[in-house]
């Protein structure tokens, strides 16, 4: 007996088997896999929502199913992890290894040890400033450390970038309609990122995590402070022209529109010297738009004086706040 996942779902049926089957729907093929790489003996659960089903083995591993609607982020995951097996830099985070992967049914499973501490997402509201910043200078060291990942021609990673700005741009529309975006802010989306995107400068090519925000992070309590330990989920990782993508899922979501924080995350991250980031407001607001599977909806949230706003060049001065990086 083994799940019965459908070889070919459509992206709403993905959805609901993902958000609402339950763990005894996915048990046969977890208990597989338990069997098959000799686990050992012990108890599956479901961890968080997210885009993909995962689950906890209580051994110390972590099972992640994709659906074949997005079976890229399975693929990035693992051209990601052979990347950091060929690397001989030290990195300050710990990642999940992985053991095994394989096909089911035309979905993706992934093995992974599983990290210790706590992740970020259920503190980081409530830290002190201190704490947030403390936190916030070891990101920008580990985004930093990123550029020592060399690229072996990996084919899932690298992108045409102008191609793949371009597709941006092009299915964003669909999305934010998806979204439920306000008709009004709908209506300026094109315009504004026709008139913006552009104004980020290009750069050499570097890897990018791109999905570096407090449900992706772990942390561990030591001396008085949580410290970052570890970084989850590596399904949107490229290599990309400039760092603009890898800023950006921090700035909106850790930042949360405070400049303090803001100007500590592109201070340590350092790779912006000689940017004026003032001049880029729209810029980056631009790139928030058309960033594959942004709910800009959710962005705002992040800033709660963007909501009610009615343009985008107001919107950014909220989310990218004036700073003097001196």
């Amino acid at each position: 007996m083994t799940t019965a996942l459908p070889s070919s779902p459509s992206y709403q049926l993905a959805c609901d088997i993902i958000d609402n089957e339950p763990l005894a729907f996915w048990l046969p093929l977890l208990v597989n896999i338990q069997n098959q790489y000799r686990l050992g003996e012990g108890e599956w659960s479901r961890v968080a929502d997210g885009a993909n089903a995962l689950f906890e083995f209580e051994q110390g591993y972590i099972v992640k199913i994709v659906p074949p609607n997005w079976l890229h982020q399975g693929e990035k995951e693992i051209a990601a992890d052979e990347l950091f097996k060929q690397s001989k830099s030290d990195f300050p985070l710990n990642r999940p290894k992985i053991i095994a992967f394989a096909d089911h049914n035309g979905w993706l499973y992934i093995l992974m040890s599983k990290l210790p501490g706590t992740c970020l997402a259920s503190l980081w509201p409530e830290l002190t400033m201190d704490n947030k910043m403390l936190i916030i200078r070891q990101l920008g060291a580990y985004m930093r450390s990123l550029r020592a990942l060399a690229n072996h021609d990996s084919k899932v990673l690298t992108v045409r970038w102008h191609k793949y700005v371009q597709s941006l741009k092009e299915n964003c529309l669909q999305r934010h309609q998806r979204n439920n975006l306000s008709s009004e802010l709908y209506a300026q989306v094109l315009p504004f990122v026709e008139q913006h995107l552009a104004d980020l400068p290009d750069a050499a090519s570097m890897f990018v995590h791109m999905d570096l925000h407090p449900g992706n992070l772990m942390v561990e309590h030591k001396q008085g402070n949580w410290h970052l330990t570890g970084v989850l989920d590596f399904g949107d990782a490229l290599f990309c022209h400039g760092p603009w993508l890898e800023i950006l899922t921090p700035i909106c979501f850790m930042a949360q529109g405070d400049s303090e924080l803001y100007k500590t995350l592109l201070n340590s991250y350092g790779l912006i010297d000689g940017v004026d980031m003032n001049q880029l407001q729209n810029a980056m607001m631009a790139l928030a738009l058309v960033r594959e599977a942004s709910n800009i909806n959710f962005v705002m949230q992040q800033v709660p004086s963007c909501i009610g706003m009615r343009n985008w060049e107001q919107i950014a001065q909220q989310l990218f706040p004036a700073i003097n990086l001196g």
